[in-house]
């Protein structure tokens, strides 16, 4: 070995050979040393191999460009990035692979990498078909050279891809457990093409343009179902858009896949449409599940600038395979103090009505989707105003959130009136958590849920500091 290593040190001086090397990983037996070429070269590669001294060396000419040494030992591989004549620092991972780019669309791009998957939703969704993703943690991606990139990582979790994209380029996306089940040895050409951006118009059922419409675009990450097949694939989030007065929308290039578009309109409803691959304009027409209308009013008043959310059912939202079929439209009041939102197309749930500074007045839905619900006149009223009366004073504020067990939880301040003594606004009746906020020392109150009444308002409520 001695004697192979002086060879290779003339060779370096007679023939314009290089050597790379370095310290070994601290592991067992090194089963093998391979070197990753970032472009193809029409000589051999760099020969690899173990010294006596414990030690990698890699041999090559000097014209080599960068590249990737790979060392293969115990099940698991150790490489890093060579740059020039730098020794690299090696990194531990379960597996690894080059990714070379092709096309005209490489020339000017700066491409990114970033690897991705599923979350899989909480116990009570399991039904869910719409998923939130999140980084995978123990990837990494390396640029070799503009146009080759590699990566490594550990285990990946399932359905996770790798996604290149750029600013002129479509989206790529790539199964890690197709990338991970291939020899190191064995680079992945990939394509790369100029991405276009997709134009398309939202319409209402009689074909009017509807002008504020949320556009959302999800990929789908299971394969179209098949004949028969009643199981929708899941998606997940791709990009979001919304219509112009016009109508009309632009979403930024999509990659090659299958995507869904989901559009959703206040007043004119909602529509899911297929969009194919190589689609680049399309019209989504919506379709209404039912009006809910109505006026809101204080002390006879009508009320401008006032918020109508459409809350979903709690038990139809945990249990919905689609969460878009249990939401309905939102909207604010206008001048006259009246609104008009669209039901959900699953029916149910209420107007949570109000909110904020104003107190909130909740309606419930009809459970079947009907033409037009009308709510009438809905008197906001006046807050239930209490007095708070704290055993002593710990020089804290005091605030509340609720109502408990409902949707739209709201956190309200109260203001000190006195020593240990607050007047506190509940903008509706349920149970409240109360808390006190303290800069220094912590301090909670005794009993810590209090049911508030309409009856109650203008009375006293006595709390112990603990």
């Amino acid at each position: 070995m001695i004697l192979l290593l002086v060879i290779l040190e003339l060779l370096q001086l007679l023939r314009g050979y290089r050597i790379l090397g370095g310290p070994l990983p601290p592991t067992g037996a090194v089963d093998g040393i391979e070197w990753i070429r970032a472009q193809a070269h029409g000589g051999p590669g760099p020969e690899c191999a173990v010294t006596e001294a414990r030690t990698w060396a890699c041999v090559m000419a000097r014209t080599e460009s960068s590249g990737v040494v790979v060392i293969h030992a115990g099940g698991e591989i150790w490489w890093g990035l060579s740059e020039r004549d730098a020794a690299p620092a090696l990194q531990r991972a379960r597996w690894g692979r080059l990714l070379q780019f092709y096309g005209t669309a490489t020339r000017s791009a700066k491409l990114r990498v970033s690897f991705k998957y599923p979350v899989a939703p909480p116990a009570g969704r399991l039904r869910s078909i719409r998923l939130d993703t999140a980084t995978v943690r123990d990837a990494r991606a390396a640029f070799v050279a503009p146009d080759a990139v590699w990566i490594a990582g550990h285990a990946p979790p399932p359905k996770s891809w790798l996604e290149v994209t750029s600013t002129v380029t479509a989206p790529i996306f790539l199964p890690l457990e197709d990338l991970v089940a291939g020899p190191a040895s064995l680079p992945v050409q990939v394509a790369v093409t100029e991405g276009r951006s997709i134009h398309g118009r939202v319409v209402a059922a009689s074909g009017a343009p509807a002008a504020g419409a949320l556009i959302t675009v999800f990929r789908l990450i299971d394969p179209p179902p098949t004949a028969g097949d009643q199981s929708p694939p899941r998606r997940v989030l791709a990009a979001e858009s919304s219509s112009d007065e016009g109508g009309g929308f632009e979403l930024p290039a999509l990659g090659d896949a299958e995507y869904e578009i989901v559009a959703w309109h206040a007043q004119h409803g909602r529509a899911s449409e297929p969009l194919r691959p190589g689609s680049i304009d399309t019209v989504v027409r919506l379709r209404s599940s039912g009006i809910a209308r109505g006026r809101v009013l204080a002390g006879g008043r009508p009320l401008e600038g006032v918020a109508v959310i459409n809350v979903p059912d709690p038990a139809a939202f945990s249990g919905a395979s689609d969460i878009t079929e249990v939401k309905g439209g939102d909207a604010t009041t206008d001048a006259a103090g009246r609104f008009a939102v669209t039901m959900a197309p699953g029916g149910g749930g209420e107007l949570r009505i109000g909110g904020g500074a104003r107190p909130v007045k909740r309606v419930a839905l009809p459970r079947s989707p009907r033409g037009v619900f009308d709510a009438g006149d809905v008197d906001l009223g006046l807050a239930i105003e209490l007095v708070i009366v704290l055993d002593r004073d710990p020089g804290c504020g005091l605030r509340a959130a609720g109502p408990v067990g409902r949707t739209g939880l709201q956190v309200v301040t109260a203001v000190r009136a006195s020593s240990g003594v607050f007047t506190l606004s509940f903008p509706e009746p349920g149970w409240w958590e109360i808390s006190l906020s303290c800069r220094e020392q912590a301090f909670s109150v005794s009993p810590t849920l209090v049911q508030i009444a309409a009856a109650d308002s203008g009375k006293e409520v006595r709390l112990t500091v603990r």
